[in-house]
C-alpha cells in the first residue's frame, strides 16, 4: 500500500502541481526562476518533502491589495506553492466527500458562481425580510490550527503526511 507521503512526492504529482501553479503566473519572477531550473528543483523538492516535518518552508512575502478594500496578503514562495498543490492533489479526493454540500470555496464544480446560484435559490424560497452581508475580519487567524490538524489527522487513512502538514500549519501561523 502506497502512503500519502509517497503520493505527494510522486514525480508525476509534483510535475502536475508545478504546471497547475504555473497557470496564470508565467510572467511572475518567482515562477520564472523555478521554471528555468525545474528539472533540478523537482528532485530537490521531492527530497525535501520526504523530510516531512523537516521540510524547509520559505518566508512569506507580504503585500497589500485593494479589491475593493485594502487587505494584507501573505504569499508563499512559488516552490512552496508547488508543495501545497502536491499535498492538495493528494488530499482533495479524501477530504472533499466530508464537506457539507453548501461548502463552496476551493471545491471543484463549486466556487463563487455556484454559491451565488445557491443563494438566489434560497432567496426565492424564503422571505426576503432579512439580508446579512458579512465579512469576518481575520477569519483565517481565528481558526485554531491544532483543532483543524487533529480533525484532518482523523480523516486520513495513514499518518505519513502528518509531520509535513504540522510543519506547514506551524509555519503559516507564524507568518500571519
Amino acid at each position: 500500500m502506497r502512503t500519502l507521503l509517497a503520493e505527494v512526492t510522486d514525480l508525476e504529482n509534483l510535475n502536475l502541481a508545478f504546471y497547475q501553479c504555473l497557470r496564470g503566473k508565467r510572467t511572475a519572477m518567482g515562477a520564472q526562476k523555478v521554471f528555468r531550473h525545474w528539472d533540478k528543483l523537482l528532485f530537490s523538492l521531492q527530497e525535501n518533502l520526504l523530510l516531512g516535518d523537516g521540510y524547509p518552508w520559505g518566508q512569506y512575502r507580504k503585500f497589500f491589495v485593494s479589491d475593493p478594500k485594502r487587505r494584507l496578503i501573505s504569499a508563499a514562495p512559488f516552490i512552496d506553492r508547488v508543495a501545497h498543490r502536491a499535498i492538495h492533489n493528494t488530499l482533495y479526493p479524501l477530504i472533499d466527500p466530508i464537506f457539507i454540500p453548501t461548502t463552496f470555496a476551493c471545491r471543484e464544480g463549486k466556487g463563487n458562481g455556484r454559491a451565488v446560484i445557491f443563494l438566489r435559490k434560497l432567496l426565492k424560497e424564503y422571505p426576503k425580510d432579512y439580508i446579512l452581508k458579512l465579512d469576518v475580519k481575520k477569519f483565517f487567524n481565528s481558526i485554531n490550527q491544532y483543532i483543524l490538524f487533529r480533525k484532518l489527522a482523523r480523516a486520513l487513512p495513514d499518518k505519513s503526511l502528518l509531520g509535513l502538514i504540522l510543519g506547514l500549519l506551524t509555519d503559516v501561523t507564524q507568518n500571519y
